[in-house]
């Protein structure tokens, strides 16, 4: 069995000053060790309370516009999509129902693949029709695992 250094994930990160942008800084540091090992493909799946409080660190030092105030007929006050480096930060609802909110996750896509049981990938299935009706029924069926090459460029972070 193979073990590994967890030094890509970072729990209970302090959010509870929104000024101090902890947050960010830690999820700056933490980038620059994910890039270190690979060209990544980054995916960033996160909880409500997660984007929750990387929301209130954005806007805690202000929001600003190029034209001003005065000169726009409407403001918006929300915040455009989340992204950190260049990477889109997705809301995942499952992380809300598996009560996992205020964690965040950084998966390297070219890392993570599908390896299949060996001749259990795609098998075909055509079961025979019940002779009252004139159906086909056809099915394809999927067995494997998922793997991952290199666990030291994803991440997870959780926050208080």
């Amino acid at each position: 069995m193979r073990t590994f250094d967890i030094s890509e994930a970072q729990l209970l990160i302090d959010t509870s000053t929104a000024g101090n942008q902890n947050l960010v800084q830690a999820l700056q540091q933490q980038f620059r060790q994910l890039r270190r090992f690979a060209t990544p493909k980054h995916r960033f799946y996160a909880g409500s309370d997660f984007m929750d409080a990387f929301e209130k660190e954005l806007r805690s030092k202000g929001n600003y516009t190029l034209e001003g105030w005065a000169k726009s007929k409407s403001i918006d006050a929300s915040v455009a999509d989340l992204a950190f480096k260049g990477v889109m930060i997705q809301y995942e609802p499952l992380l809300d129902d598996l009560s996992r909110a205020k964690y965040g996750y950084v998966l390297d896509m070219n890392a993570i693949k599908l390896r299949p049981m060996e001749n259990e990938e795609w098998k075909l299935h055509s079961p025979a029709r019940p002779p009252e009706k004139y159906v086909l029924y056809r099915a394809l069926t999927y067995t494997g695992g998922l793997v991952a090459d290199r666990l030291n460029t994803s991440g997870v972070y959780s926050i208080l």
